[in-house]
């Protein structure tokens, strides 16, 4: 039985119609906040997924966005340097940055060249409270992924990061390599006014029915503790993902 507080569920075909309905919903949400508050702020997410979603909206929606009022943050990245082939920041780079027209100024990487895992969480958990001028962010639009063990950003199951009261925390023993990464928490997703969930690939498909399921464990299961406040929460899901849900 699908939990009927988890928000909104989409299904496609294809992967690459998720990710033109992704671009397009993203450019929506861009303008409806810039039109509201004359910013927009964007938490972006690694993987292929995304990749996809980037590159549509840079190399066929690139004018239909203000990037000079558009600040763009990583919901999670691997402790790498920057040009590492492991690192979120250059996907995104290679993807986006380089084939739009962004101030330097409006985009946040994580400070990987920091001397440890856990003082580039804490170098980024000042940056957000700096940007937002307080320990409450709100930003407008969160991009995530989901893992085959339920996993979104770098929040694995069991780990400590899972009850970090920080913005952003270091994860030194993750179960994927690279072992140390720095994620955005719950604290800093769920105060969002809109999260997106982007999942693709039969390999999905049963913990997607978990994780839609109305058994709640979060520490199993770390998308489950994906809850915004006021339940702005869509899934973006192939069919492939939502083979096995009712």
């Amino acid at each position: 039985m699908i939990n009927p507080k988890i928000g909104k569920l989409m299904v496609f075909k294809q992967p690459s119609e998720l990710a033109q309905f992704a671009a397009q919903h993203i450019i929506c949400l861009a303008k409806e906040a810039i039109e509201h508050q004359d910013r927009c702020t964007l938490v972006l997410a690694g993987g292929t997924t995304p990749k996809a979603v980037y590159e549509l909206l840079a190399d066929h929606f690139s004018k239909e966005i203000e990037w000079n009022k558009v600040f763009l943050f990583l919901g999670d990245e691997r402790f790498v340097p920057n040009d590492h082939k492991d690192s979120t920041y250059l996907m995104v780079k290679n993807s986006l940055l380089n084939r739009i027209t962004i101030p330097a100024k409006n985009i946040f990487p994580v400070p990987t060249f920091a001397s440890s895992v856990d003082e580039a969480a804490r170098l980024y958990n000042s940056t957000i409270v700096e940007f937002f001028g307080n320990s409450t962010p709100k930003f407008d639009l969160v991009l995530l992924g989901m893992g085959p063990d339920g996993h979104t950003a770098s929040l694995f199951p069991t780990s400590p990061t899972l009850i970090s009261k920080n913005l952003v925390a270091a994860e030194t023993n993750s179960p994927k390599p690279p072992l140390q990464r720095i994620t955005l928490t719950y604290r800093a997703f769920n105060g969002a006014d809109n999260i997106v969930f982007m999942i693709t690939g039969a390999d999905k498909a049963h913990t997607l029915r978990e994780v839609l399921g109305a058994r709640q464990d979060f520490h199993r299961l770390p998308a489950q503790g994906i809850r915004p406040h006021d339940e702005r929460l869509l899934w973006l899901v192939d069919k492939e993902a939502a083979s096995q849900l009712d």
